[in-house]
């Protein structure tokens, strides 16, 4: 009785942590914000102003 209690409680902790609904094949609105900041910063370090202030709006979005 004990081993088939352990075996379905493994079970079903296993199922849990591998069925994580949370991940999404879009970009989180944080990750793009944090990938326009960093092209901006990239853009600046090499003088393209341009670049670095169209990086800034969109992390502005």
């Amino acid at each position: 009785m004990k081993k088939i209690m352990t075996t379905i409680i493994c079970t079903s902790l296993f199922l849990t942590t591998c069925s994580n609904e949370k991940e999404s094949k879009e970009p989180s609105e944080n990750t793009i914000f944090k990938n326009a900041v960093e092209q901006s910063k990239l853009a600046f370090a090499k003088g393209d102003v341009e670049e670095a202030l169209a990086s800034f709006e969109l992390a502005k979005k």
